[in-house]
């Protein structure tokens, strides 16, 4: 698979960003950001996220679970590369307000915040249901400037968007399309690492052999 990569920049953008697609999908990611760049609304979240240097967007990836993700520590939004364009725009729309709210900042989502799996993986949801909310309004306003490259949902699609609405139904939503416990796996699997990680410690010092605890600290937390 041939990458191709091209930068975001100009007045409106503090830093640059990196633009990765394929061969395949370069003229739907080009035609993504045009109707993107349409919205005020839209261009000013772009503007938030470049005020952090280094970011990148990936249209590339084929192996995703999900459609898309935003991934904090990277700095990085990824976007599966063979979606269909109006789901590739809205998953965009979606990581970006991921990666824009504060509540999923990189120091509130640390395991080491959080008692147990659920609590963490139900932090996350509520979080991202905000972003839900914004990046719905986002693309609400594109589809009404674009109305010859965007349909309007109709009746149906819009009913289920606004069940969405309702913080019990979205939470209901993301456990049955096992996003939810995808958190929950995340959250166990570090945990139960850093119990590992501690096993062989206390095992080690007793045999007189230490290890610095620091970076265990940037690893599981």
């Amino acid at each position: 698979m041939s990458v191709k990569k091209f930068i975001l920049s100009g007045d409106k953008l503090i830093h640059p960003i990196v633009v990765l697609c394929t061969n395949d999908n370069f003229d739907q990611v080009t035609k993504l950001i045009k109707l993107f760049s349409s919205s005020p609304e839209c261009s000013r979240e772009l503007s938030i996220l470049s005020s952090t240097p280094g970011i990148k967007i990936d249209f590339t990836r084929d192996n995703l679970k999900f459609q898309g993700y935003w991934l904090a520590q990277k700095k990085e939004i990824r976007v599966k590369n063979n979606l269909l364009l109006v789901n590739m725009l809205q998953t965009f729309i979606f990581e970006l307000c991921n990666a824009n709210n504060p509540d999923l900042a990189e120091n509130k989502i640390k395991y080491s915040n959080f008692f147990n799996a659920d609590q963490y993986a139900i932090y996350i949801e509520e979080a991202e249901h905000k972003s839900f909310k914004k990046a719905s309004s986002l693309y609400t306003d594109l589809v009404f400037r674009n109305p010859q490259s965007l349909l309007i949902p109709n009746g149906i699609e819009l009913e289920q968007l606004m069940m969405l609405y309702n913080d019990e139904t979205y939470l209901s939503y993301v456990k049955n399309n096992g996003h939810y416990y995808r958190y929950v796996d995340a959250y166990n699997s570090a945990m139960n690492k850093r119990d590992s990680f501690f096993t062989r410690q206390n095992e080690n010092n007793l045999k007189g052999n230490h290890y610095d605890n620091n970076s265990l600290q940037k690893s599981f937390y």
